[in-house]
């Protein structure tokens, strides 16, 4: 049997953003969706960017003034901070108002030829929830662990192999 690859377990009616989205967009897409995260597209359909429900929570109403304040303290001796990209995002997302502003616009992706057992490991190992899969730029599907979880049981269910 041929181990299984991301094809077999992707979704590809994958609930996407627009990067000029409004954060209160975002946030109604998601929860109507029942999804903690999406890819974020551009007209063309090429993968820019993905969002997740940590990149909103940071945000919404107020700036958490304890992080905000630990960032300056925890930095105050090495202004800017040695991860500059560190300190950015975490600015973005207390003051973004649009899924540009919030998302992360590097974010971890996959082929649908990738063994699942291969792009699960570096799920885990990177403590990713989802990855697009993306072909030439496109994207075409999504993994979430989610997915993952329906093939352990789809493997439970077959029981163990004769």
């Amino acid at each position: 049997m041929e181990p299984p690859l991301v094809r077999d377990i992707m979704v590809t009616a994958v609930v996407t953003l627009d990067p000029g989205d409004t954060v209160r967009r975002a946030v109604e897409v998601l929860l109507h969706n029942d999804v903690g995260g999406a890819p974020v597209v551009d007209a063309d359909g090429r993968l820019v960017g993905l969002l997740e429900d940590d990149d909103l929570l940071v945000r919404e109403g107020s700036v958490h003034v304890p992080s905000v304040l630990s960032l300056f303290l925890e930095h105050s001796s090495s202004f800017p901070p040695p991860s500059v990209r560190l300190f950015d995002m975490e600015l973005r997302k207390a003051f973004g108002t649009t899924v540009r502003e919030l998302m992360d616009g590097d974010p971890a992706t996959c082929t649908e030829d990738e063994a699942v057992e291969t792009v699960a490991t570096r799920m885990h190992d990177g403590r990713i929830r989802r990855l697009p899969v993306v072909r030439d730029g496109l994207l075409v599907g999504i993994v979430a662990r989610r997915d993952l979880l329906r093939l352990l049981e789809r493997h439970l269910a077959d029981g163990p192999p004769a």
